[in-house]
């Protein structure tokens, strides 16, 4: 009777087990430095923690004392770096903020960022939810939060922008403003413009107006900027920690357009093989909220934008877990040896590359960066199929609720 009794709370508590097993997880690898362990060559213990925020403090701090970080190496940087991001973050010049202060605010912005991320996770059956929760914890999101790199900032402001969309005109902007703020940071976030794209949202109008007068303004401030940083973009050789559509390239001489046909191909055909439940697909997403819906075109958005623009180092996978509350929520009654629906297989198989993607690293390097390759192609192509099954569901959809009540 005692055992049936806790094997009844453990299924009614199963969700905020995961929850906390996850944040048990990143604290065991922060208090015991195991980083090592997961980042291989990435983790530099001399300069941990936070790396990354330390050179955007470092650019903000030096530009205060009048030092031109993009043309000359930045003595406050740990490695003495020469600046390649933009200077929009020199806003907050005016705080005095410092690489000092890079300890509090890191740790306030990664704990923030961990609690958003497992507050994502949502009920479904125990395999899906352990392959979930392993898309939280992995060693793309540790490289993440162990260099507080900006897609966690990006990760933090996304995660709000949900919750803007309504019918009322005042968060909309804000959210528009968010989008433009978050563009200028580090330029891929523009594709997050597309989640204000409704038939239905009121004055649309309007909207696109101010998106289009924010970044012609930036644009005309920042030209000359954009330019100079293009030369900067980061373009290494495909390794375990980077994706990018030219990773293909490993496989053979193929040109750029080439592997963009081959993705659109793959998109088309992946659409098609739904389009025959798009009923039933319709339907089910009515048990979705329309929350869960947005953080799915957040995080295929901003992957795919990337993915197929640039090459990028891991840590943006931290956009993957916006992904997962759809995913989690439709597979909720699903099982694997016998699902009843196409795109119920579909998902699984995007989880299921997610997680490959995200894990691969760990393996051998011979066998792990083909692994990878391979499955970042899954991944990105098929959550583009599914997120403009999403996307459409979005912008057809019969009302938008009041911000009070989404």
């Amino acid at each position: 009777m005692e055992t049936k009794k806790l094997k009844n709370i453990l299924q009614e508590n199963i969700l905020l087990i995961a929850r906390l097993t996850i944040i048990i997880l990143f604290l065991t690898v922060f208090l015991f430095s195991l980083f090592s362990l997961f980042l291989k060559g990435l983790h530099f213990p001399q300069v941990f923690p936070f790396l990354d925020l330390k050179g955007r403090l470092a650019h903000i701090q030096a530009s205060r004392l009048g030092i031109d970080t993009y043309l000359y190496r930045n003595p406050f940087d740990p490695f003495g770096r020469v600046n390649n991001k933009p200077s929009i973050s020199l806003l907050f010049s005016f705080t005095g903020l410092g690489v000092k202060d890079a300890i509090w605010l890191g740790y306030i912005l990664i704990s923030l960022f961990i609690c958003q991320s497992v507050s994502l996770l949502r009920k479904t059956n125990l395999l899906n939810l352990i392959i979930g929760s392993l898309c939280i914890f992995n060693p793309n999101v540790l490289l993440a939060i162990e260099r507080c790199n900006d897609d966690i900032i990006i990760f933090l402001f996304c995660f709000g922008l949900p919750y803007l969309i309504s019918k009322n005109h005042f968060y909309n902007s804000i959210g528009i403003v968010i989008v433009w703020f978050l563009s200028a940071l580090k330029y891929y976030p523009i594709a997050l413009y597309l989640i204000f794209i409704s038939k239905k949202l009121p004055k649309l109008k309007i909207y696109f107006s101010l998106i289009i007068f924010l970044n012609i303004l930036w644009v005309s401030l920042s030209f000359k900027e954009i330019l100079f940083l293009k030369q900067r973009l980061p373009n290494a050789d495909a390794n375990l920690f980077s994706f990018s559509l030219k990773e293909l390239f490993q496989f053979g001489d193929l040109s750029y357009l080439l592997l963009l046909l081959l993705f659109f191909i793959s998109v088309l055909t992946g659409y098609l093989y739904l389009k025959s439940e798009k009923l039933t697909l319709s339907d089910h997403f009515l048990k979705v909220s329309n929350i869960d819906k947005r953080y799915f075109v957040i995080g295929f958005t901003l992957l795919t934008f990337s993915y197929l623009t640039s090459f990028n180092w891991s840590y943006r996978f931290v956009h993957s877990i916006f992904l997962l509350p759809l995913i989690l929520n439709l597979l909720s009654k699903s099982n694997i040896l016998s699902f009843n629906f196409k795109y119920q297989r579909f998902l699984f198989i995007i989880l299921i590359s997610l997680f490959i993607s995200n894990w691969a690293s760990i393996l051998p390097i011979d066998v792990a960066l083909k692994l990878k390759i391979i499955f970042n192609f899954i991944f990105f192509s098929g959550s583009s199929v599914f997120g403009l099954f999403v996307f459409e569901d979005l912008y057809y959809r019969k009302n938008i609720a009041n911000f009070s009540s989404i």
